[in-house]
């Protein structure tokens, strides 16, 4: 925006400050043989082209380069941003997505350690197991909630990653 409008400032600013000048003259003048009796007219076209300052316009040509340069670099950094934001949203969406089949693994395993569990209290209460294999089913179905837990944790924050990268933390 402003560094375009201050490249085509500059450029303009490079054009020599001209003033073009004209007149026109009427007169009536006496010929001397005829004397004051029959007037003759004359007429005076004046044109004049006036150029002020350094008609190579240095200083503005200068201003402009930079002008230039500076847009560029602007773009350039424009560029850069929007390369890096794009890249930010590639990995946040690949991280949730990665979140996401953990927490589908996890709930597989809270399944299967509740099947477990399950199992293990049936064989304790016909005395075909000890309470070892109790604790250690209920261990691993705790296990599994908690990985479940830190799994959901890391699905919540890529998608908070993703709106901060694409600029809507706020709803």
């Amino acid at each position: 925006g402003e560094a375009r409008r201050a490249v085509v400032v500059a450029g303009k600013a490079t054009l020599p400050d001209l003033a073009l000048n004209l007149s026109y003259g009427h007169a009536a003048l006496g010929d001397p043989i005829l004397g004051s009796l029959v007037p003759v007219t004359q007429r005076q076209w004046g044109v004049f082209l006036q150029v002020s300052g350094d008609i190579l316009r240095t200083a503005e040509r200068e201003r402009h380069r930079r002008a230039i340069v500076r847009l560029e670099a602007l773009e350039s950094t424009l560029a850069e941003k929007s390369d890096d934001i794009r890249r930010q949203v590639r990995q946040q969406v690949r991280a949730i997505e990665e979140s996401r089949a953990r927490m589908g693994l996890r709930e597989e395993q809270i399944r299967q350690a509740e099947a477990k569990l399950a199992l293990a209290e049936v064989k304790f209460a016909h005395d075909m197991a000890d309470n070892f294999d109790l604790i250690e089913a209920e261990t691993e179905l705790h296990r599994a909630r908690t990985d479940l837990a830190g799994a959901q944790a890391e699905h919540a924050i890529g998608i908070h990653g993703l709106r901060a990268a694409t600029g809507r933390l706020l709803p």
